[in-house]
């Protein structure tokens, strides 16, 4: 999930999906928890990451009722069934399903940039404690003017330094 670009679908189909992200969100974007927006989030990148599925849902041969109860399913584990069932049925109905991934992770972005939040991946070649971690997190938020959530992660490649990376830019 972390550091990976999405890169499933063409330009055209990605500003598709970033309207209809902005749409949905316009509609239900302030019942969107913090919980729920990382929820959001996971889902898009798991479902980036389904080839098989996402190939099923392209064929017209299976029925949109089998679509719907798979993509339910799925977002069930993610405790997200009844929020983004409206979502599910218009993609349906517009016959634009094979979006849904996308819209998910563009819905997570504009949560992001709703509340002035960013999500940044941080490398080290050691751990970082609580206080290294602290100050590093003051600092790049005081660089960038908005709140960053971080996830630290250990890089043997690394043999000095920090690599900080977000998987948006505004």
């Amino acid at each position: 999930m972390q550091g990976k670009k999405m890169t499933t679908i063409g330009v055209r189909t990605s500003c598709l999906a970033k309207r209809y992200a902005q749409a949905f969100y316009a509609v239900c974007g302030s019942n969107i928890t913090t919980k729920q927006a990382t929820q959001i989030k996971a889902l898009a990148f798991f479902l980036m990451n389904q080839k098989k599925l996402l190939f099923y849902l392209r064929l017209s041969v299976i029925d949109d009722q089998i679509k719907r109860r798979a993509i339910i399913m799925i977002t069930k584990q993610f405790d997200l069934d009844f929020f983004v069932e409206p979502l599910v049925s218009l993609l349906l109905s517009h016959k634009r399903i094979i979006l849904f991934a996308e819209v998910m992770y563009a819905l997570s972005i504009q949560y992001q940039k709703k509340h002035n939040r960013l999500h940044m991946i941080v490398a080290s070649p050691i751990p970082l404690d609580d206080q290294l971690r602290a100050e590093l997190v003051l600092m790049i938020e005081q660089k960038i003017g908005m709140q960053i959530d971080v996830d630290a992660i250990i890089d043997d490649t690394l043999i000095a330094g920090l690599r900080a990376v977000s998987d948006t830019w505004y």
